[in-house]
Formats: structure tokens, C-alpha cells, sequence
């Protein structure tokens, strides 16, 4: 049987191709100007959920990047602090050996006893040293500074004990940032700040000098110091290590991103003249079957 194709059935086929052509014309034509092979889900359903994927581990990699940077900065601090705090304990004993010296004038003492008395005063305002804000020797304490002078000869550590600032660098990485002030500088009248003051007061009055046990305890925070400076220095290069892997990923997602979302230009800019060509001929064929005839005139 042999069907019967009316000039309705060919108008109505005519408008669906044309459509059709047109409506793949706009999808290319809106990759060639977004750039993009994904504008909605439907696009890509396979693409979109890789693309959802990539964007929220540029998500953490960018959080992560942010937390490593706090982390270096918070370490650098530390790492110049401690090593400004060795030079100056060196300093303190150097004036102490020479405070040995049972020849000293009263003048030659008292000048001694100064310059040890600000040193101790230079130490505490190391011991107080801040980043963005946050003491760098009391843990998460919000304490105004993180020692406080008492004005008797005793210095209280502020710090929260047995606490630290840590900084996430990954799903399974953190890093302490601060440093235990207590552990460092001492606390109360064993401080450092004391010991340093207790020795200039007896060297500005005269008494009797114990310099060996001065040297001993301040070679023990001497050691403390260093102790400490070594183990920012591995944190810091931990930090610094995260860092360097991060800046590496963010590279490697953003161009797996762009191999999934992003249009190939060069082949888009064909296929859009292609399909503009295949367009007019559809609009040329579909002029010609919507042509009137003499019976629509008549009719």
C-alpha cells in the first residue's frame, strides 16, 4: 500500500527539521560564546558529576591552601622569635660571666645589672610576640599577652596548659602552629624574666654572686630555646612541603576541569559552519514546500 503524502504532512516535516537545525545551531552557538561543553545537567549527566567532583576538591584544596598559609606565617613568627630570643639569652650570658669578675667597680656593676635588666625586659616582649592578633606562647588562651609582670620579681604564664593552635593542611594532616611559652620562658618566680632580674638586683646591691648556678639555669633555658626552635623548623618545613603540594594540585584540577567542561574552540567554530550551512539549506528546502499555491489564493 502505497502511502499518501499530503502537502501538510510535508509542511509539518519541513518546520520539525528546520527546528531541529535550529535549535542545534543555538547549542552551538551558546558553547562557542560560554566556552563551555556543560551549560545545564542534561548536557553531560557523566561530565556533571565529574565536574561537581572537581569543584569540591578545589573547594577543600583552596581551604586547605589557606589553613597552610595561616600555618607558615604563624611558624615564621616563631622561627624568628626563638632564634632573636637565643641571641639575646647569649647576651644575658655573656653579662653574666662578666658580672663574675670580682673586680668590678660599683659603676661597672650597676651598668651590668642594667643591661641585664633589659634584656630581661627585651625577653618578655619576645615572650608576648603576637600573630594576627593571637599570642604565639599561650595556646588558645585569650589572655591579653601571654606573660604578665607581676612587679615582684614573678612572671605568670598566661597560657592555657596542655593546649595547642593547630592548623588543618590536609584531610589527615595538621600542624601545631604556637609554642608552649611555659615550657620555653618558665613560669612565675622560675621564670626566665626572674631569674635574669633576681641576679641584676643582687649584682646592684653588692650581695653575693652564685654565677654558676645562674649560668647552669640560664643555659637550661638556653637549651629549651633551641629545643623549640628545632622542632618549628620541622613543622615549618611540613608546612612548607603541604604548601608545595597544594600549589601542585590546584594545577592538576583545574586542568582536569577544563578537560571536562571546557569546548574546544577550534572544532566548535567548524561545527557552527557547518551547521549554518546545513541551516540556510533547510530554510531554502522548507521555503519551497511552504510556497502558496494557485488553490490557497482560491480558497
Amino acid at each position: 500500500m502505497i502511502s499518501r503524502v499530503t502537502r501538510s504532512s510535508m509542511q509539518f516535516t519541513a518546520l520539525r527539521h528546520l527546528q531541529a537545525k535550529d535549535a542545534t545551531l543555538a547549542a552551538l552557538l551558546e558553547r562557542q560564546s560560554s566556552g563551555k561543553t556543560i551549560t545545564v545537567p542534561s548536557d553531560d549527566p557523566a561530565g556533571t558529576v565529574d565536574a561537581l567532583r572537581l569543584r569540591s576538591e578545589q573547594r577543600a584544596n583552596t581551604q586547605y591552601t589557606r589553613n597552610t598559609n595561616d600555618a607558615i606565617g604563624w611558624l615564621s613568627t616563631l622561627d624568628s622569635t626563638l632564634l632573636s630570643t637565643s641571641s639575646q639569652i647569649i647576651s644575658v650570658r655573656d653579662l653574666i660571666v662578666q658580672a663574675g669578675n670580682g673586680a668590678l667597680s660599683e659603676t661597672q656593676r650597676i651598668s651590668i645589672a642594667s643591661q641585664l635588666e633589659a634584656s630581661s625586659g627585651t625577653l618578655l616582649g619576645m615572650a608576648n610576640t603576637t600573630y594576627m592578633g593571637r599570642n604565639i606562647f599561650a595556646g588558645t588562651s585569650a589572655a591579653e599577652s601571654a606573660f604578665t609582670d607581676n612587679g615582684d620579681g614573678t612572671y605568670t604564664w598566661n597560657g592555657a596548659a596542655g593546649s595547642a593552635v593547630e592548623r588543618r593542611l590536609g584531610d589527615d594532616t595538621t600542624v601545631q602552629v604556637d609554642s608552649d611559652g611555659g615550657g620555653v620562658f618558665g613560669n612565675g618566680a622560675t621564670s626566665l624574666f626572674a631569674v635574669i632580674d633576681s641576679f641584676a638586683t643582687a649584682l646592684r646591691s653588692g650581695d653575693a654572686l652564685d654565677v654558676s648556678a645562674a649560668l647552669n639555669t640560664i643555659d637550661g633555658f638556653h637549651s629549651a630555646v633551641l629545643s623549640e626552635s628545632a622542632s618549628v623548623g620541622t613543622r615549618y618545613n611540613q608546612a612548607k612541603a603541604a604548601q608545595s603540594a597544594q600549589e601542585s594540585l590546584t594545577v592538576t584540577l583545574k586542568q582536569e576541569l577544563s578537560s571536562v567542561e571546557d569546548a574546544d574552540l577550534a572544532e566548535t567554530v567548524i561545527q557552527v559552519s557547518m551547521q549554518q550551512v546545513a541551516y540556510q539549506a533547510a530554510l531554502s528546502a522548507t521555503a519551497q514546500v511552504l510556497q502558496p499555491s494557485l488553490l490557497d489564493f482560491l480558497s
